[in-house]
């Protein structure tokens, strides 16, 4: 027995990076089979343990590690439950940043100066790539051949989000309002680079015309505003705040008169959308709000046939394309449309026994960050539960990618400030 300990011990302490590298691979190689994802599971959670304790992490970060990586390993467990293993396995794939992002932040040495330095760094990427896609998008607009002819004066809608890095609208606004939050504490000592910065951001996500972002940013810009009246009663700051108040009016109203764009109104009366929702016909092209409501009360369907534990990881297309069929809605079915709420993508995949686990666990974060009166984590979270209740922001690589980022910095080094 005493042998047996003393190799055990000589694995873990002498060869911690060889087994994980063998529980990763075995990992990858027990899934595809699907039988015995457990077991495997298994091997990897142990093999990842010991390694953890060889690097002398302390079990204050063990935890945090384990609430923050929630997003990944409620996936990995409601797996079992999955319908397509496939269709599971691919979301998980792209959930596994959820659990290196966090454990790379946790072993990496951070000081408050490279923190700053990163976070600089970030936002001057996000300018970056802003500044390519506009060029990007004018030379488009004004030199290439368009099939359809001329668009609108919103064309940057489609001209930037396809130009030069082809991504979602939804996401190049998600990573300018990011980097506009995070610039208000790094360039807090450069005031005026701070407001030329903010000002190009919330041109370019009004240009990019994402609806809710716009009103989140511009809202978080005269919040921002405000304060500093209140607490310098700066003359400045009263200009830029009236400004913001009359961007946002006048956005509202400007965005609602888009006649040649239905699907990109901003104002709509919601009895007439919730009208209009029953149609079998809703596709993308009407409202969003319309398009959204009639996804809702099809996915609400879906949800009260499992709705404790859900209908697994990677179930929310196949099943919510299966109550379109049956529901008639042969436009969505069509288009494979998805939920457009995060919270109903958990509620249709895991249940409520699995959102609750989610929100317990970001309960804890924000708690832990108020305080310490870490108010930027609390608005990062904030601004994220309010735009994910007309979006699905972890159906995509991006928007896993921008979250788990921005969150692990932010709570493990920034609220915990675990130094190692």
């Amino acid at each position: 027995m005493t042998g047996m300990r003393n190799f055990i011990s000589h694995i873990v302490t002498k060869r911690g990076h060889a087994i994980v590298s063998i529980a990763f691979g075995t990992l990858a190689f027990g899934v595809t089979s699907g039988k015995i994802i457990i077991t495997v599971t298994g091997v990897f959670l142990v093999s990842l343990y010991a390694y953890l304790v060889k690097a002398k992490v302390s079990k204050q970060q063990l935890m945090d590690l384990a609430i923050v990586t929630t997003l990944f390993w409620i996936p990995c467990l409601w797996l079992i439950r999955s319908p397509d293993y496939t269709a599971g396995l691919k979301e998980i794939e792209r959930f596994a940043l959820f659990l290196v992002l966090p454990i790379v932040v946790t072993f990496v040495p951070l000081s408050k100066e490279n923190l700053l330095t990163i976070a600089r760094f970030a936002c001057l990427v996000v300018i970056s790539a802003y500044i390519l896609s506009l060029g990007t998008a004018v030379y488009n607009y004004f030199y290439a051949s368009h099939p359809w002819g001329i668009q609108s004066e919103f064309f940057f809608y489609t001209e930037l989000s396809n130009g030069f890095f082809n991504a979602h609208p939804l996401y190049l606004s998600m990573a300018g309002f990011l980097a506009g939050m995070v610039s208000l504490v790094v360039f807090s000592d450069k005031p005026i680079f701070k407001w030329v910065i903010l000002i190009f951001i919330g041109l370019v996500i009004i240009l990019l015309n994402g609806r809710i972002l716009i009103s989140l940013y511009l809202s978080m810009v005269f919040l921002y505003s405000f304060s500093r009246i209140v607490a310098k009663n700066n003359k400045l700051y009263v200009v830029i705040g009236v400004v913001c108040s009359v961007a946002i009016v006048w956005g509202v109203i400007a965005l609602s008169k888009i006649h040649d764009k239905p699907n990109r109104s901003y104002i709509l009366d919601v009895n007439e959308a919730v009208e209009k929702s029953t149609n079998p016909e809703v596709t993308s092209q009407n409202n969003g709000l319309i398009v959204r409501f009639a996804i809702w009360r099809n996915a609400f369907n879906v949800i009260q046939n499992n709705v404790i534990w859900g209908n697994g990881t990677g179930s929310e297309r196949q099943k919510l394309l299966q109550q379109y069929s049956n529901a008639g809605y042969t436009g969505l079915h069509r288009e494979g449309l998805t939920s457009h709420n995060q919270l109903i993508f958990y509620l249709i995949e895991f249940g409520i026994v699995g959102t609750l686990a989610i929100m317990v666990a970001f309960g804890w974060m924000l708690i832990q960050a108020i305080r310490k009166n870490n108010w930027l984590y609390v608005c990062f979270i904030i601004f994220f539960v309010i735009a994910s209740l007309t979006e699905s922001y972890f159906n995509r690589f991006h928007g896993v990618a921008l979250f788990s980022f921005v969150h692990s910095i932010l709570f493990i080094k920034y609220v915990r400030n675990h130094q190692t």
